[in-house]
């Protein structure tokens, strides 16, 4: 009995979703245990890194007017980077998004990052991927696992979430 319930507790254990949020932002992503979560000082950011810590997410909530082509355009201008190829249309947890591929380089080795702009009624949340250019090709797959599992919740939906977790707890 003892070895059944063992068996039990390991395919249960086996079976959990690692799930990274960000309360203040409202956003959830479930990558699995391919990703680690990285600590920072803001509340306002939430930032992931892959198991060989070669592909960076960082994801944040940025309050505009503007269009989804003008962010990304002050986006690539502030930090620095050059235009891959041009933007494109896509959905992140059935909202609009745009994206863009971009290129730096950093300590001397080129960079890619995918910029994906992700329309709410105030603003955009953003996503930045960022790893080395030789094995960007590599990890679009981890890249579109991520963006699969996202959850943006809205600001009201956020503190009932709040509500039934603490409950529940």
């Amino acid at each position: 009995m003892i070895l059944i319930l063992f068996c039990c507790g390991i395919l249960v254990s086996a079976q959990q979703v690692s799930l990274f949020e960000n309360k203040v932002l409202g956003i959830a992503f479930a990558p699995g245990s391919t990703w680690q979560s990285v600590e920072n000082a803001s509340s306002e950011t939430l930032e992931l890194v892959n198991k060989n810590h070669n592909l960076q997410l960082r994801m944040w909530f940025e309050r505009t007017g503007k269009s989804a082509q003008e962010y990304l355009d002050e986006l690539t201008d502030r930090e620095g980077l050059s235009r891959v190829a041009e933007p494109f249309a896509t959905k992140v947890d059935q909202h609009d998004a745009v994206g863009v591929i971009a290129c730096c380089s950093e300590m001397r080795r080129p960079v890619k990052v995918l910029l994906i702009a992700v329309k709410n009624s105030e603003g955009f949340y953003t996503l930045r991927f960022k790893c080395p250019d030789e094995c960007f090709r590599d990890h679009r797959y981890q890249m579109q696992q991520l963006i699969s599992s996202i959850v943006i919740r809205n600001n009201k939906e956020s503190y009932i979430y709040y509500a039934e977790t603490c409950r529940n707890s």
